[in-house]
């Protein structure tokens, strides 16, 4: 049996027997350096003309807004009446860290934890199971069309009350 070749080892060529018996090589190293390396040097001419388009002033029309400390009132304020109660009450306990005008933003903070909380009350009776839905789209449409404009809007009976109630805090 040692004698005999296999069919198998017969179609393999002696260029590929060489070339699997030969050790193949591993390179070792970061792969950066050897790209670094095989990068041709930069022209000065080239460095020099991106040197002077990065100096030249943007033109602020595309620049990007500078990050501020917190969101816009108007977007605060609209924030407010997306969950009515549960954002409106978020948004009435962040207003003084993170408001530029705080009066505004409570108001509708307020105003949104009163809509929620009749809302509530109308939904334990029969017909409050179908008010309290629209009295929340109501909501969004008072933080869609007035807040996030920045206009204050008092809504029927309870916008006195959010006036009052924001003010006292």
């Amino acid at each position: 049996m040692a004698g005999k070749k296999r069919k198998e080892d017969e179609d393999v060529s002696d260029e590929e027997k060489g070339s699997l018996s030969e050790p193949t090589s591993i390179k070792i190293g970061k792969p950066a350096q050897a790209e670094q390396a095989a990068k041709p040097e930069v022209k000065t001419e080239e460095k020099a003309a991106s040197a002077a388009i990065s100096a030249q002033p943007a033109n602020p029309a595309t620049q990007q807004p500078t990050a501020s400390k917190g969101m816009d009132d108007n977007t605060l304020a609209f924030v407010a009446y997306i969950l009515t109660w549960l954002t409106g009450l978020i948004v009435f306990l962040i207003a003084k860290d993170n408001a530029k005008d705080v009066k505004f933003v409570k108001f509708h903070a307020m105003q949104a934890i009163l809509l929620g909380v009749a809302a509530i009350v109308l939904s334990i009776t029969i017909i409050g199971i179908f008010l309290a839905p629209l009295i929340w789209l109501y909501g969004l449409y008072i933080g869609f069309v007035y807040a996030y404009k920045g206009q204050k809007y008092y809504a029927p009976v309870i916008g006195e009350y959010a006036e009052r109630f924001s003010q006292e805090n």
